[in-house]
């Protein structure tokens, strides 16, 4: 009886234990998901704090707005916060003040464009890119600079796209006067080269001139009125941005009929483009796809911050509207985005 008495406690005790084994269990797997729980929503929160800059020439409503428009949706699909910063004038002093500021600020990450190849800002790129902030270049490379990425048209390609849409619409005989932003913009550069090549292909088509309008539509205007007037030769204009395709347009479309011999070849546009190519004062227009571009360079942008290292140049589709299908350029019309000014 005493054997029994004392093994029946003992039994008891083990299933207690039991019962406290499986109970720390039970608590240690709830643990164990809380954790897992808690580490998952600080990852998300870290994601959601990433926060990048885009720094733009200007805020226009079209091109760059457009572009704005879809680094802040590809972005925030991801959990990251842009802060899209642009300028009354596209000067490079500004644009290094931008850059700099975004890396005081503790970016993780930086967008912009090659405004003007200028030492200081390769300056400002290189010293982003040694803080461990990557800088994905849009819409204008910048060559030498230590960029992760260039994300934007083949320009060379789309030059020489403009040279044969250009020859065509010249019959094979033309003096063709040139627009660009300036000559120091690398995206101009490559337009303009691959247009050239073009041009020596064709014994009857050669540029007469090319006009450095700094994106200033005034500028542009008396300039083409004064070479127009000086060289009646001149029967077709390329205009390889779209400061220029605009004021372009304008002119035209104002001159009654003075300029209607004068073939048009732009660069991109906007809504206002679109009513000059549907009413034939442009030829064609050369358009980038901004969707694409402004959703790649922040996917890119996205992939240099988690994997630190450099990437083949990201190219996007160029279209070719004419007015036979210029109602397609309403997917270039304008887009929405809030922008600091400075």
């Amino acid at each position: 009886m005493q054997e029994r008495e004392c093994l029946l406690p003992c039994r008891r005790r083990c299933k207690v234990d039991k019962r406290k084994i499986l109970a720390c269990a039970v608590v240690t797997v709830l643990a164990g998901g809380f954790l897992e729980a808690f580490q998952i929503q600080e990852a998300y929160y870290s994601e959601r704090e990433k926060r990048i800059t885009f720094i733009a020439p200007n805020g226009d409503p079209g091109y760059w707005t457009r572009i704005a428009e879809e680094i802040v949706k590809a972005a925030e699909t991801d959990g990251m916060d842009v802060k899209c910063v642009s300028f009354r004038e596209p000067e490079p002093v500004k644009q290094v003040e931008a850059v700099e500021s975004a890396i005081w600020s503790g970016v993780d990450g930086i967008i912009t464009a090659g405004i003007k190849d200028t030492p200081d800002v390769k300056r400002v790129i290189a010293q982003a890119e040694e803080a461990g902030i990557p800088v994905v270049l849009v819409d204008t490379d910048m060559e030498g600079s230590r960029r992760s990425c260039y994300v934007g048209a083949d320009n060379y390609a789309a030059g020489k796209q403009a040279g044969r849409d250009m020859t065509a619409a010249c019959k094979a005989s033309g003096n063709i006067l040139v627009i660009v932003s300036n000559m120091d913009n690398c995206n101009q550069i490559q337009r303009v080269k691959g247009f050239q090549e073009i041009m020596e292909e064709n014994a009857g088509m050669e540029i007469a001139d090319i006009l450095e309008g700094n994106s200033n539509e005034i500028y542009i205007r008396d300039e083409v009125v004064r070479i127009l007037e000086e060289h009646p030769e001149i029967n077709g204009i390329f205009c390889a941005e779209g400061y220029g395709t605009l004021c372009m347009g304008r002119l035209k479309s104002e001159a009654a009929k003075k300029y209607d011999t004068v073939k048009l070849v732009g660069f991109d546009g906007d809504i206002y483009v679109q009513e000059f190519l549907k009413n034939g004062l442009i030829d064609v227009n050369i358009q980038q796809d901004t969707e694409g571009l402004g959703r790649q360079a922040a996917q890119m942008l996205k992939q240099a911050m988690d994997e630190q290292r450099k990437y083949e140049d990201c190219y996007v589709e160029i279209v070719c509207l004419q007015p036979e299908n210029y109602e397609e350029m309403s997917r270039y019309g304008d887009g929405e985005a809030i922008w600091h000014i400075y």
